[in-house]
Formats: C-alpha cells, sequence, structure tokens
C-alpha cells in the first residue's frame, strides 16, 4: 500500500512536470517566431535554415490557395477580421 501511494505521487510529478514544461516550449517558441500549431488557411509551414544552418519552422503565404479563394485574408470580401482564427464568412468560398 505504502509503495502504491509513494508510486502514484511520482506519476502525479511527472504528469504535472510534463504539462508545464509543454506550456513553457510552445510559449517560447511563439516568442522566438516560431509556429504552434497547423499554419490558418491562405497559409502554409515552412522551414528555413539561418545562417548557423539550424532550422526556423514558421508560415508564409501560400499563394495558390489564397488566390484559389479569392485572395488572402487581408481585405477579402467575407473575411470577418474580428474572428480570431481569421476564417472566411460562410458562402464567400467558391
Amino acid at each position: 500500500m505504502l509503495l502504491h501511494g509513494i508510486m502514484s505521487s511520482i506519476t502525479e510529478f511527472y504528469s504535472r512536470n510534463l504539462g508545464t514544461e509543454t506550456v513553457k516550449g510552445l510559449s517560447q517558441k511563439a516568442a522566438q517566431g516560431g509556429t504552434v500549431s497547423k499554419a490558418p488557411f491562405g497559409y502554409r509551414n515552412v522551414g528555413i535554415r539561418d545562417d548557423m544552418g539550424r532550422e526556423i519552422r514558421t508560415v508564409e503565404v501560400d499563394d495558390e490557395r489564397a488566390t484559389r479563394h479569392g485572395g488572402h485574408h487581408d481585405g477579402v470580401e467575407g473575411c470577418d477580421p474580428h474572428r480570431s482564427n481569421g476564417t472566411v464568412a460562410r458562402g464567400h468560398l467558391n
């Protein structure tokens, strides 16, 4: 019974620590200009190399997808700039 309690405590600590480290890592990546999720519509995830040869993952405008649906989000008819994910309003996609 004592061993079970100790193992449960260790597991709980590990789980909480893993969550904290994950949030910290994602926050650091975002602060350095990296992306922490899938690119929004009209953009694509890319990996570029800096002068030191390190890969930096970021997003860039995807001209093919953006033009296919009327241009990217800046000034596109039907785009609601107040929506947090920048999606196009219903009925404005071909």
